[in-house]
């Protein structure tokens, strides 16, 4: 017999009833200790890291608190390199099967018919 309940409903049900959750236990995490963390520009992994509690958490927190989302360095530096990546030239023959290409599904024959003749100049400058 199923009850088609979610994991949180019946996480909140065995709450009201004083009974023990199932899965992890729940870390209470202080609005000031949040604050402190999002104002040393740590972002929700660094931050959960230093409060001992799961991403999930500190992530939600921050969302009650309206604090917004402090990336990591490396997510601004991968943006920052697709930004400034100069952009390539294709033939004109190619640019139109490239952008053919997203509207067709991946089994669609007609997508091996427009790039059949660049995969072969490919294979043969390859060989």
């Amino acid at each position: 017999m199923a009850l088609y309940l979610a994991r949180g409903e019946v996480a909140s049900y065995r709450r009201r009833l004083s009974l023990p959750v199932n899965g992890k236990a729940r870390i209470p995490v202080s609005a000031k200790a949040v604050e402190l963390c999002h104002a040393a520009a740590m972002n929700d992994r660094a931050g959960a890291a230093q409060l001992g509690c799961a991403v999930v958490t500190f992530a939600a927190r921050c969302k009650e608190l309206g604090l917004k989302v402090n990336q990591p360095d490396d997510v601004r530096d991968r943006r920052a390199a697709l930004c400034s990546t100069p952009a390539v030239k294709l033939a004109p023959q190619l640019q139109r099967a490239v952008s053919m290409a997203y509207a067709l599904t991946p089994r669609d024959p007609q997508i091996l018919r427009l790039l059949e003749p660049h995969l072969a100049a490919e294979m043969a400058w390859t060989a």
